[in-house]
């Protein structure tokens, strides 16, 4: 430790900086290594954890993390209020998210999986008037949007919907 300081001290000199002002430096860029390193290293360690859980759909659903991150954001129905918050996506395919109609309506189911190369979502809602009522949406790419079916379970009936990024 004393060759360290040192060291330190020898090159601090021609910055005109003081030694505890070099250690205090070395200390947050050794900081900030460590967080990278845990960062980047945590990040695959998880995607393999996941993958090991749930067979080939988390290796698929852990490959296309990066693409996940795309779906969170606020989603409107241009043909009403309707509107669907993502907040987060984890790598395990569970969705943490809102529906509103204007009002907040409960989401109690909410992931994503990746079928046929695209992103596919899930909601189930489960609210008054709305007994498990369900979207089952894809992503397209191509004009940012989320495209599928609703079906409203008190009624038993399906209707197509178009989901848009609100800007």
């Amino acid at each position: 430790m004393k060759k360290l300081a040192l060291l330190l001290s020898r090159a601090a000199i021609p910055l005109g900086l003081s030694l505890a002002d070099t250690m205090k430096s070395f200390r947050m860029l050794i900081s900030l290594f460590l967080v990278f390193e845990i960062g980047v290293i945590g990040s695959l360690a998880l995607a393999q954890d996941v993958a090991i859980q749930d067979g080939v759909r988390s290796v698929t659903l852990a490959q296309a993390t990066p693409e996940l991150a795309t779906l969170i954001g606020r989603w409107v129905r241009p043909d009403g209020g309707y509107a669907i918050v993502i907040k987060s996506v984890d790598p395990s395919g569970k969705i943490d998210a809102t529906y509103s109609n204007p009002n907040p309506i409960n989401v109690s189911k909410a992931d994503v999986s990746v079928e046929g190369g695209s992103l596919r979502i899930f909601i189930e809602l489960r609210g008054v008037g709305y007994p498990g009522s369900t979207y089952t949406l894809a992503y397209v790419p191509t004009g940012d949007r989320l495209t599928g079916v609703y079906f409203q379970a008190a009624t038993q009936q399906k209707f197509s919907v178009v989901f848009q990024r609100a800007r």
